[in-house]
Parts: structure tokens; C-alpha cells; sequence
């Protein structure tokens, strides 16, 4: 019994000691510094002394911040951090956690700050005189704004924002800006901006509020002229006037005679003008014909009457507008009577045909073909020593040439351009137009007046025509190049 109760005494002294052991036991963990600050680019690595006593630690990052800040442990006692180029102009901050991994020591946090890039030096700078414009729902008057700016070594350009690009315009001229809003053609306001931007991003773009009354008026179409008349030949065009309220777009329809076109019509929906022209009637019957002015039914249709006049005049021409000649198109052949075939003669023509390369002279029949336009000239001059050159000078028309006694020659008022005159379908005399569509003539004249002026240089000549038919319609063009010759034996 007694041995028992040492034993006993023995082991509770025992326990004791190793308690008192384990309460004596030292955790200690601590960093320095306990912050840091890095600058926005080119940093090298930070190192954070650890110093830790009976612990095993590691460390974390704020989630936030894991893009730009990472921390490394480097042995039992050094941390690295290494802070990413901060490109922004804002400064960043963040927070690495030390922490013991049993618990048995407090844990560290090490507060961490970047400063943000500095940002590049303005090269100027943009300010407006007006911060705000404000447009009636009809739109149309412009208004302006001013533009200073300071600094030289940019530009600025002055735009409708994205939302208001379909009804809010801008125009630059100098320093000015002019602002324009189309009708507004709903119940409800809007608004929008022109945003005045540099070319230069360091210099801060700058705005002007636009805001348009939205229409308390229904919609409707109105036109100054409801009746036209018109010449048979009238070279005059007359101008409608179209106004609209809400009414977002108009067209037009044409009505006239499908086989004789007597109107030519052009719309500026911009200035709401519709312009008429009408083509020459060389019937002696009147004719008539519509334009109908249609919104899509949002309003009843307009109607505009047209009437022409019958041709009263003695014309032969069928041209029913002027003709310009496309140099680029024109292919130029030249025929002359060779001087030993009638040795009397003291003037000499030349017979030139100017043609598109698609209208030409069928070389076995001798008769016009294609597609295109076919000008002939019968040029009068004095007779030459020289045969292989057209001569220089101003060739005017002359319809009407006097009569050589001696030889019974006609004679020109030279330099000449022999008139033509019409015979019969497809004939015109000397010289004349025509117009072919696919060998068949559409409209011709004799050359009634005006004049072809020739001037060469070497083998190139420039021909310049400037001719009439009977019908106050003109030929004009301009040629440059060689001419084929074709000599008469």
C-alpha cells in the first residue's frame, strides 16, 4: 500500500513538470516593414524580413489585387513582392497577409501602395462658347457655336454624337460651327450633342447640349403649283415648291406617254424642290402628262397637271434636247477631193464623220450601223497645194452659198461648214446628226448653224464644235487626236 502511494506522488510531480515546460514555450512571428510603397513603373522587388519563432508561416495576396501584386516566400525568414507597371493615372492599394499556419501566433499584414502613372503633359486646350442649343420641332435654321482652343500642335473636328447622327448635323468653317436639326417629326422631344474632339488625346474634348420640341401639329403636304404649261420647244425649267410637316418622306410618279417622254423631272428633298423640263414636241398635237406627289398615305396624294403645246414650227430636226459629243468615245475619218480631179475648183471640202466607236459605216453596204451617235461635216476652204492636212481656222455654217458664173460651182463664205438640210427620213444633206440604236436611226437634224474650229499640231488635231439644228438645240463637243484619210481618186 504504501509503495503505491509513492508511485502516485512520483507521477503527479512528473505531469507538473511537463506543463510547466509547455506554458514556458515562445510563438512569435513579425515582418518588416509593415508596409510598402512602389512607384507606378520600373520597380524592382521589395524584400519583407520575416521573423518567425516556433512557426510555420505563409502568405497571401487580396484577391483584389492578384493581377498586378505577387509575393514570393524566400527561405524561412524573406518575402519578395513584386508590383506589376501600373498604367493608369489612379493609385492602387492592397494587403499581404502573414500568417502562421498552426494558428499558434498572430497573424501580420503588410499594407502595400502604387502610385499611379503621371499623366503626359496637355498640349493645349479646348473650350466653346455655348453649352447648349435648343431647335423648334420644324428644324432648319442653323445655329453656331465658337471654338477656342490654345495650343498649336493639333487639330479638332466638330460631329453629331453616335444617338443623334441621323438629325443633328455640324459644319466647320474656321473657328465656327454651324448646327443644324432636320424636323422633328414625332409627338415626343429629343436630344443629342455635338461633340467637339482634338486629334490630340491628352487635350479633353468638350460638348454642346441639342435639344429639339418635339411637333403638336399633324401631318400635311402642300405645293406652290398644282398646273404647269409648257412650249412645244421650251428650254425653260419650272420649280415646284414642296413644304411637309411630320412627314418623314416623299416621292414622286411620273405620268406620260410611254412611246413620245415628254418630261424630265429631278427632286432636291433637301430644299423640297421638284424641277421640270420639258422635252421638245415635235408633233403638232398637244400632249399631257402628271407628276403625282406621294407620302406612303400618311397624307392624300398631290396631283400636278402638265400640258405642252403642239409643234407649230416648220422644223426638221427630231432632236428633242442638246447634244454633248464624249471625246473620249469619238473616232474621227476625214475624206478630200484630190486636187487633179476637178482642176477648176478654187475651194476644196473636206468631209469629216466624228462617231462613236460603237456607230459606224458598214464597210461593204456604205450604210450607218450600231449603237452611238455619227456627226458628218462637210469642211469648205480654199483649195490647198497640200491635200494631206485639214486646215487651221474657224469654220463657220453657211446654208447659203452663191453660184460661180463661170463654172456653176457654188461657193462658200469660206471657211465654211456646208450646211444640211432635211430631204426625207435619213437623208440631211451635207452635214448632219444622227443617233443610232442598234442600226436603226432614233432622232437626226441637218447642221443648221454654229461653227467647227480646227487647229493642229503635228499629226494631232483638236476639233472643237459648237453647231445647232433647226430647233434651238445645240451639238457641242471637243476632239483630240489623229484623223484617218481617206482619199477620193
Amino acid at each position: 500500500m504504501k509503495k503505491a502511494i509513492i508511485l502516485a506522488a512520483a507521477a503527479l510531480i512528473a505531469v507538473a513538470c511537463d506543463k510547466t515546460e509547455n506554458t514556458q514555450k515562445e510563438y512569435k512571428l513579425e515582418a518588416k516593414p509593415v508596409s510598402l510603397v512602389f512607384e507606378a513603373t520600373g520597380n524592382e522587388p521589395a524584400t519583407v524580413e520575416i521573423t518567425a519563432v516556433n512557426v510555420e508561416w505563409d502568405t497571401t495576396v487580396d484577391e483584389t489585387a492578384t493581377a498586378w501584386l505577387t509575393a514570393v516566400k524566400d527561405g524561412d525568414s524573406t518575402l519578395k513582392v513584386t508590383a506589376a507597371d501600373n498604367t493608369e493615372e489612379a493609385e492602387r492599394t492592397a494587403t499581404l497577409r502573414i500568417a502562421d499556419k498552426n494558428g499558434n501566433a498572430q497573424p501580420v499584414s503588410i499594407s502595400v501602395r502604387q502610385a499611379g502613372v503621371t499623366a503626359p503633359p496637355s498640349a493645349g486646350s479646348i473650350t466653346v462658347d455655348k453649352s447648349e442649343l435648343s431647335f423648334g420641332w420644324e428644324g432648319g435654321t442653323s445655329q453656331t457655336f465658337t471654338v477656342t482652343v490654345t495650343g498649336e500642335d493639333f487639330t479638332w473636328k466638330a460631329s453629331a454624337d453616335i444617338t443623334s447622327a441621323g438629325w443633328l448635323h455640324a459644319e466647320t468653317d474656321g473657328n465656327t460651327v454651324t448646327v443644324t436639326a432636320d424636323e422633328n417629326t414625332s409627338d415626343e422631344p429629343r436630344s443629342g450633342k455635338i461633340n467637339v474632339r482634338p486629334s490630340d488625346e491628352t487635350v479633353e474634348s468638350v460638348s454642346v447640349a441639342v435639344t429639339q420640341e418635339g411637333c403638336d401639329r399633324q401631318p400635311s403636304l402642300t405645293v406652290d403649283k398644282t398646273e404647269l404649261h409648257f412650249k412645244a420647244i421650251d428650254k425653260e425649267p419650272q420649280v415646284i415648291s414642296v413644304q411637309t410637316v411630320r412627314i418623314p418622306e416623299w416621292n414622286i410618279q411620273i405620268g406620260q406617254p410611254a412611246e413620245t417622254p415628254m418630261l424630265n423631272v429631278t427632286t432636291d428633298k433637301e430644299k423640297g424642290t421638284i424641277t421640270v423640263e420639258a422635252i421638245r414636241n415635235i408633233s403638232t398635237a398637244p400632249r399631257t402628262g402628271t407628276i403625282t406627289v406621294q407620302t406612303g398615305g400618311i397624307v392624300a396624294d398631290i396631283v400636278i397637271n402638265v400640258t405642252q403645246d403642239g409643234s407649230d414650227s416648220d422644223a426638221t430636226s427630231t432632236l428633242t434636247d442638246d447634244v454633248e459629243l464624249t471625246a473620249e468615245n469619238l473616232a474621227v475619218s476625214k475624206i478630200a477631193v484630190s486636187s487633179d480631179q476637178l482642176e477648176e475648183m478654187t475651194q476644196t471640202s473636206w468631209h469629216l464623220e466624228i462617231h462613236d466607236e460603237t456607230c459606224y459605216r458598214n464597210p461593204n453596204t456604205g450604210w450607218l450601223t450600231g449603237t452611238g451617235t455619227f456627226l458628218t461635216l462637210e469642211l469648205v476652204n480654199a483649195r490647198p497645194t497640200d491635200y494631206s492636212f485639214l486646215p487651221d481656222g474657224t469654220y463657220t455654217v453657211d446654208g447659203e452659198p452663191t453660184t460661180d458664173p463661170e463654172t456653176g460651182l457654188q461657193q462658200y463664205r469660206i471657211p465654211a461648214v456646208a450646211a444640211g438640210k432635211y430631204t426625207r427620213p435619213g437623208f440631211y444633206g451635207a452635214s448632219s446628226f444622227v443617233r443610232y440604236e442598234e442600226g436603226t436611226e432614233t432622232e437626226g437634224t441637218g447642221i443648221y448653224g454654229g461653227t467647227v474650229t480646227v487647229s493642229r499640231e503635228g499629226d494631232v488635231y483638236t476639233l472643237v464644235f459648237d453647231l445647232k439644228d433647226d430647233a434651238e438645240n445645240t451639238i457641242s463637243g471637243t476632239y483630240t487626236g489623229t484623223i484617218t484619210e481617206y482619199v477620193v481618186q
